[in-house]
């Protein structure tokens, strides 16, 4: 199939894109061969800048989320805490949640300078503009961030497809943010009075390991597992009390590593990870309850409202996990739907063989 050079101006959108308009593509070079019709110089591989980042859903979803987690502590302990402890935990959560949303707005402003690292795949092999082969319409750029940045000729479609991807991926971060909220203010509420600072203190420090897992593990059943595990842990550990957290968490496994309570964790853990798999909340479920049971005859001291906490969040994290992993998949496939579409397009100067 024939394909078309790439003139500079030429709109991109990547699979993670949430800025809601496609971007152009421009030379990072003096250029001396141009389009004359479109009074553009064409690009070969060495050209990567772009006209805006695309203000990823990465940082979007993950500072985003802590930024909700810490709220959703912030409003448990005003109502949970009284007097100067609550008044030092809401400060704290807001402080936390505060610095992540300033972080997510830069790392969204400037995490696009990572292409400038990555390479283009499917240039022309042959053809070579100023020295370096020649881009093609069916170029692409796959991101060290996750996100694949494709070259989409029309103008029309490529304005289409920014604006699925970005609603889809926005979507995605409003599910990671609305599912900590909740997780967070579950976490501290059912923890109670008592261990209500320890559950805030664990569940931010178990999110930042939990989801860079869930996020950056290739298989998706293991990835929300380690997820949500992350976060069961932190409820767990809260009502441990004592102490302290950590140093009571390392001691009960330490006393039950022989336990075997292990084999109910184990396989309760496994039976969770098919019903992600399958989509299955009810195994999903009863494989929670499973790793539940076998957790509390770790001797870790948890009563009914905190497991009934800890059952929630589970459920609130796996449905999230549903949710956004089938708006990640529909992006994936309208970004290939899209892409195809624009095959046909582009300018008059075609390389006849594509490949190449």
């Amino acid at each position: 199939m024939a394909q078309s050079f790439v003139p500079q101006g030429t709109s991109v959108i990547c699979t993670l894109m949430t800025c809601g308009a496609p971007q152009e593509i421009g030379i990072t070079r003096t250029a001396y061969t141009i389009h004359t019709k479109k009074g553009q110089p064409l690009l070969n591989i060495n050209d990567k800048k772009l006209s805006a980042a695309f203000k990823c859903k990465q940082p979007a979803k993950f500072w985003g989320g802590l930024q909700a987690l810490c709220l959703g502590i912030a409003l448990a302990a005003a109502v949970v805490l009284t007097g100067g402890l609550a008044a030092t935990v809401i400060i704290a959560a807001c402080v936390v949640s505060i610095a992540a949303g300033s972080t997510s707005i830069y790392k969204m402003a400037h995490d696009c300078d990572v292409i400038s690292s990555s390479g283009w795949l499917l240039p022309h092999e042959t053809v070579y503009i100023e020295n370096a082969k020649a881009l093609l319409n069916q170029s692409q750029i796959s991101c060290s961030k996750g996100g694949l940045i494709n070259i989409i000729m029309d103008p029309v479609i490529a304005k289409e497809a920014a604006e699925k991807i970005s609603n889809n991926n926005t979507k995605e971060a409003l599910a990671q943010m609305g599912s900590m909220f909740a997780i967070g203010f579950i976490s501290v509420y059912t923890a109670g009075a008592t261990f209500a600072t320890a559950a805030a203190f664990v569940s931010v420090a178990m999110y930042t390991p939990g989801e860079w897992i869930g996020e950056n593990t290739p298989n998706p059943v293991a990835g929300n597992l380690a997820s949500n595990a992350a976060t069961d842990l932190a409820s767990t550990a809260a009502t441990k009390g004592g102490s302290g957290v950590i140093k009571d968490v390392a001691v009960g496994v330490g006393e039950n590593v022989a336990n075997n309570s292990i084999q109910n964790m184990t396989k309760g853990a496994a039976q969770y990870g098919v019903g992600v798999a399958t989509e299955s909340v009810e195994m999903s479920l009863e494989g929670a309850i499973r790793y539940t049971i076998g957790k509390n005859r770790f001797k870790f001291s948890m009563d009914k409202v905190g497991v009934g906490g800890l059952v929630a969040n589970i459920l609130i994290g796996t449905a999230s996990d549903y949710y956004e992993n089938h708006l990640a998949g529909e992006t994936i496939d309208a970004s290939d739907k899209f892409n195809i579409k624009d095959q046909s397009n582009g300018i008059n100067v075609i390389a006849q063989t594509a490949n190449i």
